[in-house]
């Protein structure tokens, strides 16, 4: 493969993940009423297996907004929001690697 495709699939790959995490967040936003945060919602080991599925597709999303929300917000340095925005970009990759590969399994 040649190397302007494979950086395509990484950014094809980091699109898709943000933008799975996104409608997640927003739709459960929206049925909540209260913004997505890292919080364990029960003790029962599937309520937390749950939570933590949760949190896998939702992270990148929760931290883009903490990363804007220290920047803007507090002040804070421009190091720190590099790395909040490098953590941002490879756990979207990774998501998007996993939902492209569903998709592909499942659809074709």
């Amino acid at each position: 493969m040649s190397v302007v495709l494979e950086l395509f699939i990484l950014v094809y790959s980091a699109a898709v993940g943000f933008v799975v995490a996104g409608i997640v967040t927003s739709f459960r936003q929206l049925w909540t009423q209260e913004p997505a945060r890292f919080v364990m919602s029960g003790e029962r080991w599937t309520v937390l297996l749950g939570s933590l599925l949760y949190f896998a597709v939702t992270g990148p999303m929760m931290i883009f907004r903490a990363v804007v929300v220290g920047r803007t917000g507090e002040r804070r340095n421009l190091t720190w929001t590099i790395a909040g925005i490098t953590v941002v970009g490879l756990w979207s990759i990774c998501l998007g690697i996993l939902v492209v590969g569903l998709v592909v399994r499942f659809v074709a």
